[in-house]
């Protein structure tokens, strides 16, 4: 395992490419990271905590594995599920990019921010 910093933005489709699981297992989070659709993007299962809008990306046992914030021992475990399980990581990274195409694709997004704005007016 290998922590990797936030690389440029140009090279994230590269980065994430080369991943066999993505995370984000922070218990702080708010919101969303931007980096979980990018790297759904790219067929990688991602394993993140629930909390924010994570769970509205990580969809346990869909596109990824859910665990509670700030509990390295089920962390441990995820990875280890997801490494030893390659149906399993198969079927998430399936999964992952036809969640991203149908819920975060700029067209998608653009259609909603549309709604939003005429609801608005």
């Amino acid at each position: 395992m290998e922590y990797i910093k936030a690389k440029d933005k140009g090279d994230a489709r590269v980065f994430a490419n080369n991943l066999h699981i993505g995370g984000f297992p922070d218990g702080k989070l708010v919101g969303s990271p931007v980096v979980n659709p990018e790297v759904l993007a790219c067929g990688t299962p991602i394993i993140g905590t629930n909390v924010g809008g994570i769970p509205e990306i990580v969809i346990d046992e869909v596109t990824g594995l859910l665990i509670p914030p700030n509990d390295p021992i089920e962390l441990v475990n995820a990875i280890q599920r997801l490494l030893e399980d390659k149906d399993l990581r198969g079927r998430c990274g399936g999964q992952d990019m036809m969640l991203v195409e149908q819920s975060f694709s700029w067209t998608v997004i653009t259609k909603k921010l549309c709604v939003i704005y005429e609801e608005m007016i």
